[in-house]
Formats: structure tokens, sequence, C-alpha cells
């Protein structure tokens, strides 16, 4: 309740700050001889003031000696409100009634708006707001990420429009200069936009980012020759649909990596997926379960594989509609011959996404416990093996191949050889 009581006062908080900003804006506005000397303080702000600093100092010396803080990245934001609320109230005691006029009062009184900054802090109370915050802690750490890629495209149009601009520029000297010294009347609009470098990379950029009508600046170059206007056609053709389209995707594809690599924002995206994906296939077997046993039995199932939805749902699984059987015996865990909800989900959660590397690897692992349970049982069976005549496996590939070679040792390689071979029929020596 009192973390819900600071969060209340800080929305309070930020919505005085903006009246009272709204209200000078409004006496300027309206009343301009009244604010000659600067803007009155109207004692309404004064007190709000007070109380306002009495309560964050008091709430910030409790937070201390309790030693805890619930968001403890906002204590250090905490303490600087309330260090622009002791300025605030100073200044309102040294330069009364001259708001915006006094350099020092114009100073704190910027520097103060800042902490309506922590209105995030009531946000972050909130279950909506924690969800609204996850959204803008998202969007704060995807433009950190993008800001290296950023200065790097930065000095690379700087450079692009730089080289561009030279060209230009000597164009324009060499028409100026012959029109004696470029003080002709033809030439101010030229002169304007090229009569010097860093004219005519600022044009160029306007023409590039839409800070001004590109054909404006082509007009400029008509006292020009044409080869200069040609050139200009070709530098705006390929910046806008080459250049531009490389540079803002080379910035988002750096926010799109920035927003995966973040370890909380993956983490938080991936339960969002899983709840999802759970909820869906809880409507599923809903639907699947017609009875309402709360087990689905596989006619069931290959009644319901006809159903559009479901054969949707599961061809996100990768699992077709004829591999109802195939599905219905990974599903029931237990082989009790029905599938119950824990089973379905657990199955589908399975199923669900492309074979990853461990997927593999646990392969891998299972079928070298498999071969070393091989190699196990043929060291067991060699003496019974040992003992055996050629003649009693005449129909046995492996022995016959052994019986050639001088030995009967089995190896590993031949130990599925040696199982698949069926037992001789009954009466046989091999029953011996």
């Amino acid at each position: 309740c009192y973390e819900f009581f600071c969060g209340a006062m800080l929305l309070f908080d930020a919505a005085f700050a903006v009246w009272e900003t709204e209200r000078a804006s409004r006496l300027v506005a309206g009343e301009a001889s009244s604010v000659q000397h600067g803007v009155p303080d109207d004692f309404s702000i004064v007190v709000t003031t007070h109380i306002l600093l009495l309560f964050f100092f008091l709430d910030l010396v409790l937070r201390a000696l309790a030693g805890h803080h619930p968001y403890p990245i906002w204590s250090g934001f905490n303490v600087f409100a309330v260090v622009s609320y002791i300025l605030e109230v100073l200044v309102f005691y040294m330069y009364s009634n001259e708001r915006s006029r006094a350099h020092v009062r114009i100073w704190v009184t910027s520097v103060s708006k800042i902490r309506i900054g922590r209105l995030l802090q009531f946000v972050q109370v909130t279950s909506a707001g924690q969800a609204m915050l996850q959204e803008f802690l998202l969007l704060m750490r995807s433009i950190r990420g993008t800001l290296k890629s950023t200065a790097c495209c930065l000095l690379m149009t700087l450079f692009f429009l730089l080289c561009s601009g030279m060209v230009f520029v000597e164009g324009a000297i060499e028409h100026c200069v012959r029109l004696d010294g470029g003080q002709a009347e033809g030439t101010s609009e030229l002169r304007q936009s090229f009569g010097t470098l860093s004219q005519s990379v600022l044009s160029l950029f306007m023409a590039i980012s839409g800070g001004d009508d590109w054909g404006n600046i082509y007009a400029s170059l008509s006292p020009l020759s044409w080869r200069y206007q040609l050139l200009f056609l070709g530098f705006m053709f390929y910046s806008v649909f080459a250049f531009m389209n490389v540079i803002i995707a080379v910035v988002v594809e750096s926010m799109m990596e920035a927003s995966r690599s973040d370890r909380k924002i993956l983490v938080n995206g991936e339960l969002k997926a899983k709840s999802a994906f759970l909820h869906n296939m809880q409507r599923v077997f809903d639907s699947v379960d017609t009875d309402g046993t709360g087990d689905i039995s596989l006619e069931e199932l290959q009644d319901h594989m006809q159903d559009t939805d479901t054969c949707a749902y599961f061809a996100a699984l990768g699992v077709d509609a004829k591999q109802v059987s195939q599905l219905f015996t990974l599903l029931d865990e237990d082989q009790s011959g029905a599938i119950s909800r824990d089973e379905f989900l657990k199955g589908c959660l399975h199923l669900r996404g492309d074979a990853k590397s461990i997927d593999i690897a646990i392969i891998m692992r299972q079928i070298e416990y498999i071969l070393d349970s091989v190699e196990v049982l043929a060291d067991a069976m060699d003496p019974f093996v040992n003992k055996a005549t050629t003649p009693k496996r005449k129909g046995n590939r492996y022995y016959e191949k052994r019986r050639l070679q001088g030995t009967t040792t089995i190896n590993e390689g031949d130990a599925g050889l040696l199982l698949a071979t069926p037992p001789g029929p009954p009466g046989t020596p091999d029953d011996q």
C-alpha cells in the first residue's frame, strides 16, 4: 500500500509540474505587462512545492534507514529530485516573482523538470505498468544497441556527402569566377546552395533527407553545365534508392540484434510464447475431447484431425494429418491407450519447434550408449561363441566369414549380424 501511495504521489508530482509550466506559458501569452519582471509566483504553487519537498525528503530518509529500495535503480534519481526541490524552494525566496527572468532561477526551474521522469516508478508499481515498462526498456535497449552502427553510418554519410559536395562546389566556383567574381545576380541561388563546401554538404543532406525539396536545389544548378544537373539526378537516384536504404537496413538490423541478445527480453519472450502455446493447445485438447472424460482416445484424435483448425495447429508442430497413429504413440507416454491433458501438453511442447543442436547431441549420446551395451553383450557371449563349431551355424554368414578367416571371435561391427540370425529349429544341436 505504501508503494502504491508513493506511486500516486509521483503521479501528482508529474501532473503538478505540467500544470505549473502551462500556467506560466498562459500568463506570458495573455498578460505580457504582468510578466515584465518575471512570472509571478502563485501562493498555491509555493505551498505545494514545500509539501512535495517534505514528503519526498521523508520518503528518502525512511528508505535510507531501512536500507532497501524495491527499485534500486531509482535511488539516485530520487536523490536528484529532492535536491532539485530544495534548490527550487531556495530560489523562491531569493528571486521571488522572477521566474524565467533571473538566470539562476531559469537554470533551477529547467533542471527540476527532469524529475517528471520519475513517473516511470509509478508505472513500475502496477502489473499493467510493468508490462508497459518492459516494452519501454526494450525500446531503450534497442536504441542503445544502435548507437555504434548509427555513428558508423553517420561518418559514412558525411564522407559520401563531402565527396559529392566537392564536385558541385568546384562547378560553382568555376562558374562564378567566369562571371566577374561571382557577383552576378543570376548566381545568387547557386551561391546560396553551393557557394561553400559546408553549404554544399548541407544542401545535399537536405535534398536526401526531406529538409528541402530537391527540385529547388536542382533548379539552383541551372546556371551550370548540363553535366552537373545530370550528376545531381544520379546523386539523388543513388541516395534515395540505394544509399539511404542500406543505412536504414544497417540500423534496423543492429536494433533487432540488440533486442534479440538481451537476456531479459529473451526470457520474457520465451515465457510469453510458451504460455500462449500451452493456452492454444489446451483449447485444442478441449475440442478433441468430445466426451469430456479428460482423456483423448485414438478414435477421437483421428476424427478431429479432419478439422481444419486442429490440422493447422499440428501442422505448425510438423505433424502431418496422416501420422495420427505415430502422433498418438508419441503423446501416450504411459502407453495406457489414452492421452491425458498433461501428456498432451507436455508432448506437444516437446514437438514444438525445429530440432536443435542439443536434440542431435542427445540422440548421438543415446546411440553411443546402445553401442556400448551391444559391445558388453558381445563380450559376455564370447565364451559361448568360442565353443560353437562351424557346422552348427552353416546358415550364419558371420560364422562362414570367420571360418574362412580362421577365427570365430565376435567384434562390435558384426554383433548385429549375430543377433539377427534366427535360432535353429527345436531338436538341433543349437538347443543342446
